[in-house]
């Protein structure tokens, strides 16, 4: 019989029904109701082979009938399998797979939940902005989450409320960063990178939580909150700026800061979900690891990693929490202002293959064809397609583009790019990759707009040739981050400090410093340890001539000068001096060794000098560094009947060490030198023998050269 594998009891011919053969036949169906006793969908082997693509979410193709089932999920096995046909073996079994790279699917794990319009980044957990409230939004966007391997979903909103307000005492510090001026760019990224935040006058809240990480405000530019490392009562560290949404699911972002501001502790709360669908909290940084801490506190989260399971500590010991961890949250005396939920299980990978360079004044591409990309857990693939990003086409939809500013280069999970000013998290220790604060976005370099607007200094997170990070030219102060390997500094702008990071945070690692080579200018760059830390034991190092360049390591206590270069360029300037008229100056200068400097000082006069001492003073508000002389060299030395050195108008100098002089005449007149006159400044004095007014013929001239330690300059 069609569509039943099984008879009828009785077939009746003129009688009267009865209730027993009515009630027979009624057992009968409902006996043989079983997947054997039904009429299959493989009558042959077309029929057999019949599959229909069932679509996909929004363009659905609806089954009218059980065959036209049938045919939708031997589609949904064929796509598995990678086969053509729905029964046919796949060339690797699922255990197969599992032996080659084991599961990867963690025991306490997110699914998924709410996430952003326009990204997977989650936002599940919303903080209310008005009361010390947290929920986890479960409707209309269930939360689906295992703890210990099994699944479990919240499918309705569900709040925790009365959380931990923060203190309202001993619970500021102040920005200490005597060159943190204007919210300055760099203070937006201090804390991160290896970098510090220096702080000072921190009270008691906030030196109690050293060595564990808390939530902070700082209002500078704008409101910003973060979460940082307590390393101590001086120093804020490991941060994430910028790092919370707020009530109706905005960013806050990084924010600038100036010194002296002021930096306020928060209550920060790490939320964990139940098996029963309720939320708990902890206040105390979560441990993990297989050694249980010591001296928990009841409440206290442990990640217990040889049981791969969470644990909580209930009076006297741990027991399992029956929870997982999915986000944080702060309040601040009040409100719970801000959360940040937990990224979804993804399998991530460090796989990018995209290098970059710059096309044009407004493009940037991928160097090379075939590049791939793992974003958010998904493979992004551009086979032999060039990746271009175009800054007028391609910003972020909440900006533009402004001059004289980083722009940074993304790839969405759907393969899109995306141009934005706003910085990545590195992210490389858990997500492998660099990605966009509040996006689920991996970014593969930066590029400088210049103040033409023209994109300049492309760098990438991945280089097919390894390659040191160059960064473009620096003209301000601000901290050294660690992903600076090599930075380029130009005093156009004035002088300025770059602070080095703590030495612990860059331990065997090598910066270079050069200042720019373009430069015209002896205007000093200087090289500050950070805090209290000395740079080959010196306080400061300057970089004063173009192209000089010093490069550093850090032992993770010392900081070390590895080499230090300078360019033996001769540079021209223009001398002044005590002959004011009919006087023309010219002199030279080069870099001799250490503190020492060349110099060749020049004056042409016609007719009577003005003065009976000639004086040269120093360039560059450059002063004599007396420390580097034997006393009474600098000051006051006067030298007579001085020896010829081959003919009548060359004469040696006696002071500021080697020093020769020559009188150029045309004549064979005598002339004497007086070695300063207690001032730094003035370099060589010389007395005529002759009483004043004494007459130069014309092209008569005096010429002095000389090695002089000059106080402004790193004696190393």
């Amino acid at each position: 019989m069609a569509g039943a594998l099984f008879s009828r009891l009785k077939n009746w011919n003129a009688e009267n029904l009865t209730n027993e053969d009515l009630n027979a036949e009624i057992d009968n169906i409902l006996n043989n109701l079983a997947p054997l006793m039904f009429d299959d969908y493989s009558v042959n082997v077309v029929q057999m082979q019949v599959q229909t693509d069932p679509g996909e979410v929004g363009s659905e193709s609806l089954a009218t009938s059980l065959g036209a089932e049938l045919a939708r999920l031997r589609f949904a096995i064929k796509e598995i399998s990678g086969k053509s046909y729905w029964y046919e073996s796949p060339s690797v079994s699922l255990n197969d797979l599992v032996a080659a790279v084991g599961t990867g699917l963690l025991a306490n794990r997110i699914v998924s939940g709410r996430i952003r319009s326009d990204s997977q980044f989650p936002i599940f957990l919303v903080p209310n902005g008005a009361a010390r409230t947290i929920k986890l939004d479960g409707a209309p966007t269930s939360f689906i989450y295992y703890i210990n391997g099994t699944q479990y979903t919240i499918s309705t909103d569900v709040t925790i409320t009365g959380l931990s307000a923060a203190p309202a005492s001993q619970n500021t510090c102040l920005i200490n960063d005597g060159i943190a001026t204007d919210d300055q760019d760099y203070t937006r990224y201090t804390g991160e990178g290896g970098t510090e935040i220096p702080v000072d006058s921190a009270g008691t809240e906030i030196t109690a939580l050293t060595g564990k990480f808390a939530a902070f405000k700082i209002v500078g530019a704008t409101t910003e909150y973060f979460i940082a490392y307590v390393k101590s009562a001086t120093a804020l560290t490991k941060a994430h700026r910028g790092y919370f949404f707020d009530s109706t699911d905005v960013p806050i972002p990084r924010s600038g800061y100036t010194n002296n501001d002021t930096i306020t502790l928060m209550k920060l709360t790490w939320v964990f979900a139940k098996t029963d669908g309720t939320l708990t909290v902890t206040y105390t940084n979560p441990v993990w690891g297989d050694d249980e801490p010591t001296s928990p506190a009841q409440g206290d989260y442990w990640f217990d990693n040889s049981a791969n399971t969470w644990k909580r500590y209930d009076i006297s010991s741990f027991i399992s929490a029956e929870a997982t961890l999915i986000g944080t949250c702060f309040q601040d005396t009040t409100n719970t202002l801000g959360a940040r939920s937990i990224e979804t299980f993804r399998t991530w990978n460090v796989e990018n293959t995209i290098e970059l360079f710059a096309e044009s004044n407004t493009q940037v591409k991928s160097r090379y064809p075939g590049s791939e990309i793992n974003v958010w857990g998904t493979i992004q693939r551009y086979s032999r397609n060039l990746i271009t990003w175009d800054i007028t086409l391609d910003l972020d939809s909440d900006i533009t583009e402004a001059a004289s500013t980083y722009y940074f280069f993304y790839i969405t999970e759907n393969g899109d790019k995306i141009i934005s000013n706003l910085r990545p998290y590195d992210r490389r220790e858990d997500l492998k990759g660099y990605y966009h604060p509040f996006q689920s976005w991996r970014c593969v370099g930066m590029a400088f707009n210049n103040a033409s607007s023209n994109l300049t200094a492309v760098e990438s997170h991945y280089a097919k040739t390894p390659k040191a990070l160059l960064t473009p030219v620096q003209t301000a102060a601000s901290i050294v981050e660690i992903v600076e390997p090599i930075v380029t500094l130009s005093s156009a702008g004035g002088a300025f400090t770059k602070t080095l990071p703590p030495a612990d945070a860059w331990r065997g690692v090598v910066l270079t410093f050069i200042k720019d080579v373009a430069a015209t200018d002896f205007t000093a760059i200087t090289i500050d340890g950070n805090g209290a830390e000395t740079i080959a034991g010196l306080t400061t190092i300057k970089l004063i001539w173009p192209g000089e360049t010093v490069r550093l390591m850090s032992d993770g206590t010392n900081v070390h000068i590895v080499s230090r270069y300078i360019p033996k360029k001769i540079y021209s300037f223009t001398p002044t001096g005590s002959w004011i008229t009919n006087t023309t100056y010219s002199g030279l200068l080069q870099h001799a060794y250490g503190n020492v400097v060349n110099f060749q000082f020049k004056v042409s006069l016609a007719g009577a000098p003005t003065a009976t001492f000639l004086t040269f003073t120093l360039p560059n508000t450059w002063n004599v560094n007396s420390s580097s002389l034997l006393t009474g060299l600098n000051a006051g030395a006067v030298v007579t009947g001085l020896p010829s050195k081959g003919n009548a108008h060359d004469y040696n100098v006696q002071g500021i060490w080697s020093t020769y002089l020559r009188y150029m005449s045309l004549d064979t007149t005598v002339v004497r030198a007086l070695v300063a006159d207690g001032s730094t400044t003035n370099v060589i004095e010389l007395v005529l023998t002759q009483v004043v007014p004494f007459t130069f013929a014309v092209n008569d001239n005096v010429e002095i050269t000389a090695e002089i330690p000059i106080l402004e300059l790193d004696v190393i």
